[in-house]
C-alpha cells in the first residue's frame, strides 16, 4: 500500500516542473572516441545571473534545460540549447542575459556549478563554462563553485549526521531538491548515496513540455491542487480501513494543519534587534536599511541578502549564520499554548522543536500506514475498491492537468513578451 501511495503521488507530481529533452534518428551515427579535451560523462550544471538556468549535459552536450525562477523561463523562451555544448551553451545563456538586460554592470556575476561522477569531467565542463561565460560577455564576473545558500544548507545537514551527508556536495543538494520536486520519497539523505547518473536520470524520467513556463506562483497553485487530491485519495483510503482507522486518520489531519501553521509563524519570525545590529556591525553598515525596514527583517530575507554578498571573508560569512541559526524555522522551540492542538500525540513533553514534532507527526503517520496495510492484506475483498481508487486518482492526475494547461499556455505567452519587450528596450537603447 506504501508503494502505491508512493508511486501514485510522485506520478501526479510530474504535472509540476519536468525536463525538455531531445531526440533523433541514429541509424547514420558513427560512435568517435571523445577527444582528450571532451568532458565524456554525464553532468548536471547551473547557471545563476538571476535569471536562474539549470542543464543535463551527456559527454558535454546538452540534452535537457529548465529555468530555475520566472525570469529563467523569460529568458530561454523560444530558444533551443539541446545539442549545444556546455562552451556554447554558457555563451549563449550570457549574450541573451546582456541583451535582454539581465546581465548589467550593477548585475554582473555569472554562477556557475557542475555536479558529475567523475572529477575530470566536472573540472572539465567547469572550464568549458567559463570560457563561454567570458566569450559571451566583457562585463560578466564569472564565478566557479556552488550557490551560498546550498552550502549552507549542506552545512547544516552534516552537522545533525556527517555520516549520512559524508558524500553530499552542495551542487549535488540542489540536484536532489529538482528531483524532490517530482518525487515526494526522494530524502537528501537517500540521495546523498546516489550518483549524479542515477539523480539524471529520475529528471530525465519526468520530462513535460510545461516544464519552463509554470511560474513559481502557478507551481504553487498546482502543487496545492496535487496535494488537495492526494489527500482526498488517503481519505478514501482509510475509511476503508474501518472507522477506528479513520478517525485516527482525522487526527493526523489536524495535527499536520497545527503544525503547518506553526511552521508558517516561524519562518515569518524577525530577527531581534540586538541581532540586527551585530549583523550590521560585521558587514561594517550602519544600520541593514537596504534589507528592509528595522524590526522587521525576517532571518530567509537577510540570508539572500548575504547570500549575494561576494566579498565577504568566509570568517565573516560564518558569524552572520552563527548569528542566524537560532532563526531556523525548525528549531523552533514549541511550548505553552501552542502544544495544546498535540497533547495526544506528545503525552506530557513541555516544549519541543519544529523538527522533532514533524518527526513525530511523521511516525504516527507510519503506524498508521502499517496498520492499514495489514488490514488490507487481510480483507482481499477490497482489492476490486482500492483499484476503483487508482482509477479515481488517475483521473483526478489528468483532470488537474488539464485544468491548469491553459493557464500554463497564458504564463508561456508572457515569457515570450517579456523577453521581447527587453530585447527592444534594450536595442533602443544601444542606439541611442
Amino acid at each position: 500500500m506504501k508503494k502505491f501511495i508512493a508511486g501514485m503521488a510522485g506520478a501526479l507530481c510530474a504535472v509540476t516542473l519536468a525536463f525538455a529533452g531531445c531526440g533523433g534518428n541514429n541509424d547514420d551515427v558513427k560512435l568517435v572516441p571523445p577527444s582528450p579535451d571532451t568532458a565524456s560523462g554525464e553532468a548536471y550544471m547551473t547557471v545563476d545571473i538571476n535569471p536562474s538556468l539549470e542543464f543535463l549535459l551527456e559527454d558535454d552536450k546538452v540534452v535537457g534545460v529548465k529555468a530555475g525562477n520566472a525570469d529563467g523561463a523569460t529568458l530561454i523562451s523560444g530558444e533551443t540549447f539541446e545539442g549545444l555544448g556546455s562552451e556554447e551553451c554558457i555563451k549563449k545563456v550570457v549574450e541573451l542575459a546582456e541583451d535582454t538586460g539581465y546581465l548589467n554592470e550593477d548585475n554582473a556575476d555569472v554562477d556557475i556549478s557542475v555536479a558529475a561522477d567523475d572529477e575530470s569531467t566536472r573540472q572539465k565542463i567547469e572550464e568549458h563554462a567559463k570560457k563561454g561565460a567570458e566569450a559571451g560577455s566583457v562585463i560578466a564576473k564569472v564565478n566557479i563553485g556552488a550557490r551560498a545558500q546550498d552550502v549552507r544548507e549542506v552545512k547544516k545537514l552534516q552537522a545533525e549526521n556527517d555520516e549520512a551527508y559524508k558524500s553530499l556536495t552542495p551542487v549535488k543538494y540542489r540536484l536532489i531538491t529538482a528531483v524532490m520536486q517530482f518525487d515526494e520519497t526522494m530524502t537528501y539523505e537517500k540521495g546523498a548515496e546516489m550518483t549524479i547518473k542515477e539523480l539524471k536520470d529520475l529528471l530525465e524520467e519526468h520530462e513535460d513540455e510545461f516544464e519552463d513556463y509554470a511560474g513559481e506562483e502557478l507551481k504553487e497553485a498546482m502543487e496545492e491542487a496535487r496535494d488537495a487530491a492526494k489527500e482526498k485519495m488517503e481519505k478514501d483510503l482509510a475509511e476503508l480501513c474501518g472507522e477506528e482507522y479513520a478517525a485516527k486518520f482525522q487526527k493526523y489531519l489536524a495535527y499536520k494543519a497545527a503544525y503547518e501553521e506553526l511552521k508558517k509563524q516561524a519562518e515569518n519570525a524577525v530577527i531581534s534587534a540586538e541581532d540586527e545590529a551585530a549583523i550590521a556591525e560585521l558587514l561594517h553598515m550602519k544600520d541593514l536599511y537596504v534589507v528592509g525596514e528595522t524590526g522587521k527583517i525576517g532571518a530567509e530575507t537577510l540570508e539572500k541578502f548575504v547570500d549575494k554578498l561576494r566579498n565577504l571573508t568566509e570568517e565573516t560569512r560564518d558569524a552572520i549564520e552563527k548569528i542566524l541559526e537560532k532563526y531556523d524555522e525548525d528549531e523552533t522551540v514549541i511550548s505553552g499554548e501552542d502544544l495544546q492542538a498535540f497533547g495526544d500525540l506528545i503525552g506530557e513533553i513541555d516544549e519541543i522543536t519544529l523538527d522533532e514534532l514533524e518527526d513525530l507527526i511523521e511516525d504516527f503517520k507510519d503506524e498508521l500506514e502499517e496498520k492499514c496495510e495489514a488490514y488490507l492484506e487481510e480483507h482481499p475483498e477490497l482489492k476490486a475498491q482500492i483499484e476503483r481508487l487508482k482509477d479515481v486518482f488517475q483521473h483526478a492526475k489528468d483532470t488537474l492537468k488539464d485544468a491548469f494547461k491553459s493557464r500554463i499556455e497564458e504564463k508561456k505567452a508572457e515569457f515570450a513578451n517579456d523577453k521581447e519587450r527587453r530585447l527592444q528596450e534594450f536595442k533602443k537603447g544601444k542606439a541611442e
